[in-house]
């Protein structure tokens, strides 16, 4: 089996699109300066020097792995967080209703952290394609190996339908050192170097974290929680704004999960939730050209994307909108229209007889103000 020159894995590492993605001074200084480094430029015929440079590598990944663990945790101010996938336009006007993670993921601190590793293993590049189209490790290869590294997952502790996951900042450090630790055992070059783009990837991953938590907010009100993300997707292609000449697109992520005990847990009446509409103040930020305008958008009895879910204890609705402003950054808030159902109610669709419209259990549940940003680096055409 062919083995690679250091000055070649550090090609192919360095060549990966994570590393050209990335926005921070202190992050392109740590991919562009010091991972080179790593690696020696002359050639060591012999098994011990290929074998040292994956260790040195592998060392120096987990160094930058950890540095960015502790600058998600800092941003989360030492507090439990939400770590989700990065908004993907393709998902615009979708949504998908499924169960809680936070109602599957073990007590135990090992299962927590897998939890953790499979949303990273989800999210990353294990078994995927490089910019070459070519496979380093198969994807019935990458799964062995994820199998024997993390552990076989049993059922209950793994969520395939949670894109998301409410974590502890102690987990996020375990799962890292679990990841790292475990991979000492691997001796296979080629598997090695795959799972150094793995932790690569997870690197990114991690710092689109702070990024999404300067667009996020959570909101918390009648055991129904919120989370709104945005993510500027490029200049809009039809709208134009006669001062500057150009309108921004925004897509925004809302999850709405109902966080009450599972139905049997206390004497309470058991009911479900249904969501009914939505009203939005988009506000834009004032600018020296530009006097920022506020817009109201209205529509309390057309559900999200024409749906009406129902949601039990543990389900989580999500979809995925947009809006557009004339001015590069804003704020957007609001308010979900809901009621009470009963627990075997069934959701609808816009156009359908809905018997929540005539309840006198209706309720509003406030959604926290959450930043629409727009820097230079946002491109409609990423996925």
């Amino acid at each position: 089996q062919a083995l690679f020159t250091p000055s070649t894995m550090a090609s192919r590492l360095l060549s990966h699109g994570s590393w050209r993605k990335c926005k921070t001074t202190s992050w392109l200084k740590v991919c562009k300066l010091q991972i080179p480094k790593l690696f020696s430029t002359q050639r060591k015929p012999n098994l011990f020097a290929e074998a040292e440079a994956l260790r040195v590598t592998s060392i120096g990944l987990y160094r930058i792995l950890m540095r960015e663990c502790k600058s998600v945790v800092e941003k989360a101010q030492n507090q439990p967080f939400l770590i989700q996938p990065p908004l993907h336009i393709r998902e615009y006007g979708q949504a998908k209703t499924f169960s809680s993670s936070s109602f599957k993921v073990s007590t135990e601190v090992s299962e927590r952290s897998k939890a953790i590793l499979s949303f990273f293993q989800k999210h990353c590049c294990l078994g995927k394609r490089n910019n070459s189209q070519d496979i380093i490790v198969s994807e019935e290869s990458a799964s062995a190996i994820w199998e024997e590294m993390m552990g076989l997952y049993e059922e209950s502790t793994r969520n395939e339908d949670d894109p998301a996951l409410f974590v502890h900042p102690s987990d996020l450090y375990a799962s890292a050192r679990q990841s790292f630790l475990r991979s000492r055992a691997i001796y296979d070059t080629s598997l090695v170097i795959q799972w150094h783009r793995f932790a690569i990837d997870a690197i990114k991953l991690l710092h689109e974290q702070t990024d999404m938590m300067d667009r996020t907010s959570i909101s918390e009100e009648h055991g129904i929680r919120i989370v709104a993300t945005s993510r500027c997707t490029g200049p809009s292609r039809y709208g134009t704004n006669l001062v500057t000449g150009t309108k921004y697109r925004f897509a925004y992520r809302i999850r709405v999960e109902n966080i009450r005990p599972p139905f049997g847990t206390n004497n309470e009446e058991e009911f479900a939730v249904q969501l009914l509409g939505r009203t939005w103040n988009i506000q834009e930020d004032s600018t020296g050209e530009t006097e920022g305008e506020l817009v109201t958008v209205d529509a309390p009895t057309t559900g999200a994307v024409g749906i009406l879910p129902v949601l039990r204890p543990g389900d989580v609705f999500e979809y995925m909108s947009g809006c557009e402003l004339s001015t590069r950054t804003g704020t957007m808030s609001g308010h979900l229209h809901m009621a009470w159902v009963e627990k075997d109610a069934d959701s609808t669709v816009v156009g359908e007889r809905t018997s929540a419209f005539q309840s006198h259990r209706k309720f509003r549940v406030s959604v926290n103000p959450f930043r629409l940003i727009s820097d230079s680096t946002d491109d409609d055409s990423r996925p």
